[in-house]
């Protein structure tokens, strides 16, 4: 996922610094966490994790990349007629094929091929952010935008009647917070889109399988103040990556923002 002052071409050389002073366990807090990737490299190599950020499409990745240790229950969503209707057609299974298997993940691949396969169903994102909405913003395409809408829909449904617990809901709007912006018609952030759908904005939305963690001990995802958690929680290393300036993220991943809240504040603690 694209974001400023990603730190993923940097763990090779955070850890050796690290290891060269004598840091190769205990428990590690990422209190600016943005994409995760630091905590998710520090988890694999046997750290006990803490990681925090205000940004909510942040935490939503938290939850399933660092607090996440088994694949999630689907079995709710799995039982359901149209779902076991749809997986078991020419459709379904084409849909299936289309999404890369990660092992151990079987139930979750089945379900986001479900989700692939949804008609698109234009709603907010439809409208606000994409061709040919109300408000003439270029993020995504008239389709991809549509189909975002139709996930969505569907994931916030499934967690009001229950067929998803929350592991299960984090795991797969992280699937869709990446995907969306995988297809967004941006140069590196949601401050502006551009004037033209590029190659990757007109590539259709495509679900894939979160490389979760299934080894590693789960960790704690947080949201919130940054200076408050610190002092709040004992820690052996603090890793602080703050922002370049006094302003806050959000209104450069507004968009994302939008996905990972919309719908959930009455639904989730």
């Amino acid at each position: 996922m694209r974001l400023i002052g990603n730190k993923t071409k940097l763990l090779d050389a955070i850890e050796g610094f690290l290891a060269e002073r004598g840091v190769v366990h205990g428990t590690f807090l990422d209190v600016f966490a943005g994409t995760a990737s630091v905590g998710r490299h520090f988890r694999g190599l046997g750290f006990d994790v803490r990681t925090n950020d205000l940004l909510m499409s942040s935490w939503v990745r938290q939850r399933a990349y660092i607090a996440t240790d088994h694949e999630p229950d689907f079995a709710g969503v799995l039982r359901q007629r149209t779902v076991k209707r749809f997986l078991a057609s020419a459709a379904g299974r084409e849909a299936l094929a289309a999404v890369d298997p990660q092992p151990g993940l079987d139930e979750t691949r089945q379900v986001l091929a479900y989700l692939q396969g949804l008609a698109p169903a234009p709603g907010l994102l439809a409208r606000q952010y994409s061709e040919g909405g109300d408000a003439d913003r270029l993020y995504f395409s008239a389709e991809n935008g549509a189909r975002i809408d139709a996930i969505h829909a569907q994931l916030v449904a499934w967690r009001r009647r229950r067929k998803l617990d929350e592991a299960g809901f984090f795991v797969l709007l992280t699937a869709l917070l990446e995907a969306a912006d995988r297809a967004a018609n941006i140069s590196g952030t949601y401050g502006a889109f551009l004037k033209a759908l590029q190659r990757n904005a007109r590539e259709p939305l495509a679900l894939r399988v979160p490389q979760l963690d299934l080894i590693a001990k789960a960790g704690r995802a947080f949201r919130g103040d940054a200076n408050q958690l610190a002092a709040k929680l004992r820690v052996d290393t603090l890793y602080m990556d703050p922002p370049y300036n006094g302003r806050q993220y959000a209104k450069n991943y507004h968009v994302m923002e939008v996905i990972a809240e919309l719908h959930t504040v009455d639904d989730i603690d």
